[in-house]
């Protein structure tokens, strides 16, 4: 299958998986309008509802909700998951600095404008 590119001066393929029946479902409606359109614009592949089966040199195997197992050729492919706190640089700067503070994915894996508030509720506290 010949994918669309995410960018026409980019020659690279792109295309968005996940799991969840919905794609953008803990977007706010507005915004998740606005991004589902872009991203459609922009040639990308959307593919909601399917199972993650393999990576291998090839690309990635997936299995659709229809239970179709297919092959998406990829040159590479990057993971966003486990949603997880990471605390790896919280322990190193710890005992090294006067403060540290948690805001962002460190804290709790969210969206976006959860870690703009975070930033700017630790600023005011300041």
């Amino acid at each position: 299958m010949n994918w669309p590119s995410f960018s026409s001066s980019v020659e690279e393929k792109s295309l968005s998986l996940k799991t969840a029946e919905a794609i953008g479902d803990k977007l706010p409606m507005l915004k998740k309008g606005k991004l589902l359109w872009w991203l459609e614009k922009k040639g990308v592949v959307m593919l909601p509802g399917v199972r993650y089966d393999e990576i291998t040199s090839k690309g990635m195997t997936i299995t659709t909700k229809e239970g179709n197992r297919q092959t998406l050729e990829a040159d590479t492919v990057v993971t966003s998951l486990p949603l997880s706190p990471d605390e790896e640089l919280l322990n190193t700067l710890k005992d090294k600095v006067p403060e540290v503070y948690l805001a962002g994915d460190c804290r709790n894996p969210r969206l976006i404008m959860t870690a703009i508030a975070d930033g700017y509720h630790i600023s005011r506290g300041l």
